[in-house]
């Protein structure tokens, strides 16, 4: 199935607002607003929205907002679906759109300004990450907060140990908090890199990362999973995305990160959150 339709094959143009519950969606036909409905956020609710999209009997541009993983799972099955393109979009891009038209703001309202969307703005289709590619993003997020709850455990225990007036039974159980949480993330990490090694690209996209100076497998997780959840564009001329490995055809080293050197000359690493220099020309290789 191909998700690059023209443009002029597409007809039906809908706007589904997404909420923990619920889903208000407009669908519009020849400039004219056709139905406005609203479905359960649920496995049984997406089915149906989809058989409403499908009795149209035209290629359907679905617009909806980013909310997390409220509208993941909308978005794979319509992904999914045949004669559907979905839009993922950011809701300061939305909001701005919608100011234009100076719309209220209700779930329906919402609703009709993203099927306006679909059929006034140039369509970009939401390509989803394949499942493995999603469980690590999972598991990466899931290891980020428990560091974060890791950190602040730590920093209770040195104020706790830092206090004679602190019971001997509170730092015993903030040690062992904190070797639950290091025991719940080196499982993690385990289950992290055999869910890699299952998968080739994956495995191929870390293997190159580890095999740059300074990236250990523990930086590579991290890395691996924040690409997975924001593919920005290097801007230096390249186009490859997040974390993407470089080698200088005519400076010894560079790094996107800063703009500070790397770790060795010929190598770095690429995270969108700077301008490459200009005058370095980068040979890619996308991981």
């Amino acid at each position: 199935m191909s998700k690059l339709s023209n443009p002029m094959q597409a007809t039906v143009f809908c706007g589904v607002d997404v909420s923990a519950a619920t889903l208000a969606v407009n669908i519009q036909q020849d400039d004219r607003a056709l139905e406005q409905r609203e479905f359960a956020n649920s496995v049984s609710g997406h089915k149906a929205l989809i058989a409403c999209l499908h009795k149209r009997k035209g290629w359907a541009r679905v617009s909806l907002e980013a909310t997390g993983i409220y509208s993941l799972d909308l978005a794979l099955a319509l992904d999914a679906a045949d004669k559907i393109e979905v839009a993922v979009l950011n809701p300061k891009v939305v909001n701005r759109f919608a100011q234009t038209l100076r719309r209220s703001k209700t779930d329906s309202a919402d609703a009709q300004v993203l099927a306006e969307y679909s059929r006034r703005m140039p369509f970009t289709a939401w390509r989803a990450p394949n499942r493995n590619g999603l469980q690590l993003r999972t598991i990466s997020r899931h290891i980020d907060g428990l560091t974060v709850e890791h950190t602040r455990e730590h920093n209770r225990l040195h104020a706790a140990q830092g206090s004679t007036a602190t019971p001997g039974c509170v730092v015993q159980d903030l040690r062992r908090s904190l070797a639950s949480l290091k025991r719940r993330m080196a499982r993690l990490r385990r289950e992290a890199l055999a869910l890699i090694q299952s998968d080739e690209l994956l495995r191929n996209r870390f293997a190159l990362m580890i095999s740059i100076p300074g990236i250990a497998q523990i930086s590579a997780l991290q890395l691996l999973g924040s690409w997975l959840r924001c593919r920005r564009r290097c801007r230096c001329g390249s186009g490859w995305p997040i974390a993407a490995s470089i080698r200088c055809t005519r400076s010894p080293a560079v790094r996107c990160i800063g703009l500070r050197e790397s770790a060795a000359p010929g190598t770095g690493i690429c995270a969108g959150r700077s301008t490459c220099l200009p005058w370095w020309r980068c040979n890619t290789t996308r991981i």
